[in-house]
């Protein structure tokens, strides 16, 4: 078997260049369509290193090269198995504008009901698969792709383009035509040989490797595996050798469980046949990949009955849910459901009124009558009313960050305190305040929504007229150090003593109310923290880790759906 490839070694070299074939990629766009807008990602020192290495590999290659196209994708990076980055074109919105084909890609079952019967197999990997397939000429500008180094085209077939993979299942389609389904199968970049002797297995593989060298394709020498016999593979296993010496002596209880057909070991339960994979790393990997990776990359759930409908060794589902924990295109694209990490800090607690303030606008998305749109929101954090104060917590709105503002503040001796971008959190007493508004409005404005700034004064009195959770109290209660009368208390006893203002008595009757308040918000913010904190766990990022970004903010920074963004970017170090 190693006599026929040593008759190929041009085949493991490097591919380099354009190779002229019948199949070239085209990419139609859809009429009317408007060109996506060009954007460049932050990168990290590390990564702009990269992307130039890699840039002027790409270029030596023949694969890239200047351009002035008017189309401009963005370049990301992802971590690859081993470490290392793989540099992305980033062409969702060129496809979203691409017709799109209908090449069909085999069925995962079809294939291997091909294999049954056999007992050789050569698997060959064809290396920078897409690489091997150019792009016809017309349309090479509109794979353009931008970077902090300039605008480049690709003249080759790159990833992401989404009638890809039916271009290259085309391509393969059509080199081994004739033998398809004889002796080989193609699933994209997979060529997978089998026989049912060697004899017959060293003719196949030899006119295999032929035909990929009339075609000028070449083969990845990492990933190569020639001639595992499965059988072999079994033997192996200490696991599956037992269960097959049981099955060559006729045990019965092994014969109810398990079965041997034509040398492939199969555990039925239920009226259905799963293979038997052995404990080989290369075998868990490429099964473990065709149920998650090649389905759609779904959780572990699904990854896992899409396993047992098929396959079965001792640690399967412990290896599925590592794969897909560890799985990179997951931790890149999916949100996380724990809790973030660090445990709750909140604001220390004010003692006084008018001590700190939260203000926030909230956007009403409608123009009243008045041509007014937004609400200035200001939450006394000590009484939850309105005051001046000394110290701001605020949004990070652009209205509050402008030169005018800022020396407005300095020259009433006011602190101006900035909250973490996309962190509402941090300013929760506007963000909570701004959902009540909403909540309320809903309740007293016209259907036509036009009204809605008539109805400031009623909102601000309802919620300063009810009981706040953090003080136990209403906030007029607090402010007036007595509670406000409703049109139904008329109908009620007076039950509230009262006090005049500059007495002592109403001096003692105000700070024992706000201490009270206080020691209220105190208990309030303790359980608050025990809640939260229940699920959280310490964060342990330091200096020189590496890890991803959240794209969320460059998407709103290049006007794109933050929705379908991957959730992270990069790979840089903190």
């Amino acid at each position: 078997m190693k006599g026929v490839v040593a008759k190929y070694p041009d085949l493991f070299e490097e591919p380099k260049g354009v190779v002229e074939r019948e199949v070239v990629h085209t990419i139609e766009i859809i009429p009317g369509s408007s060109i996506p807008k060009g954007r460049i990602y932050r990168m990290s020192p590390s990564e702009l290193d990269e992307l130039h290495r890699q840039l002027k590999d790409l270029i030596e290659n023949g694969w890239i090269r200047p351009s002035v196209s008017p189309y401009g994708s963005p370049v990301l990076f992802v971590l690859k198995k081993g470490g290392t980055l793989r540099m992305c074109i980033d062409y969702r919105g060129l496809n979203a504008i691409t017709l799109k084909n209908a090449e069909p890609l085999p069925r995962i079952d079809d294939l291997l009901d091909r294999v049954q019967g056999c007992r050789y197999f050569s698997k060959i990997d064809l290396k920078s698969r897409y690489h091997q397939i150019a792009i016809r000429p017309e349309d090479q500008h509109k794979t353009a792709f931008q970077t902090r180094y300039g605008l480049y085209e690709v003249v080759v077939m790159p990833f992401g383009l989404c009638n890809a993979p039916g271009t290259f299942q085309h391509a393969m389609n059509k080199i081994f035509h004739d033998y398809f389904d004889k002796f080989v199968i193609v699933y994209l970049d997979d060529v997978l040989i089998f026989s049912t002797t060697v004899e017959e297995h060293v003719t196949h593989l030899d006119k295999i490797l032929s035909l990929l060298r009339q075609h000028q394709s070449k083969i990845n020498r990492e990933k190569y595996d020639v001639t595992q016999s499965l059988v072999e593979a079994y033997r192996e296993d200490p696991f599956m050798s037992t269960i097959i010496r049981k099955l060559e002596v006729k045990d019965k209880a092994t014969s109810e469980e398990f079965e041997l057909i034509n040398g492939l070991l199969f555990l039925e339960k239920a009226g259905n046949k799963r293979l038997c994979v052995p404990n080989r790393e290369s075998l868990h990997s490429l099964f473990l990949g065709e149920c998650h990776d090649a389905t759609g990359h779904f959780g572990y759930k699904k990854t896992a009955a899409n396993l047992l409908q098929r396959f079965w060794w001792p640690t399967m589902m412990r290896d599925a849910k590592l794969y897909v924990e560890t799985c990179q295109v997951c931790q890149r694209d999916k949100p996380r459901t724990q809790a973030p990490l660090g445990f709750l800090k909140l604001l220390p607690i004010p003692e006084r009124p008018g001590e700190s303030l939260s203000m926030d606008f909230m956007d009403t998305l409608v123009t009243s009558k008045s041509g007014m749109r937004y609400i200035y929101m200001i939450v006394d954090r000590s009484i939850k009313d309105v005051r001046f104060t000394s110290a701001i917590m605020r949004d990070k709105d652009v209205r509050f960050t402008s030169d005018l503002w800022k020396a407005a503040a300095a020259e009433q001796g006011t602190q101006l305190q900035m909250t973490s971008g996309n962190h509402p959190k941090a300013n929760g007493q506007a963000e909570q305040m701004s959902r009540v508004v909403q909540h309320l409005l809903k309740h007293y404005i016209k259907p036509n929504q036009v009204d809605w700034d008539e109805k400031r004064a009623l909102i601000a009195s309802l919620y300063n007229n009810a009981v706040h959770s953090a003080t136990g109290v209403s906030p007029n209660s607090l402010l007036l150090t007595f509670k406000p009368r409703l049109p139904l208390d008329f109908l009620l006893p007076e039950n509230q003593p009262t006090a005049a203002p500059s007495t002592l008595e109403f001096a003692y009757r105000y700070e024992k109310h706000m201490q009270q308040a206080v020691e209220h918000m105190h208990k309030a913010q303790a359980a608050t923290i025990e809640s939260e904190n229940k699920h959280r766990r310490p964060s342990t990022f330091q200096v020189g880790d590496r890890g991803c970004v959240k794209a969320l903010e460059l998407g709103q920074e290049h006007e794109i759906s933050g929705k379908l963004m991957p959730q992270y970017l990069g790979h840089g170090r903190f």
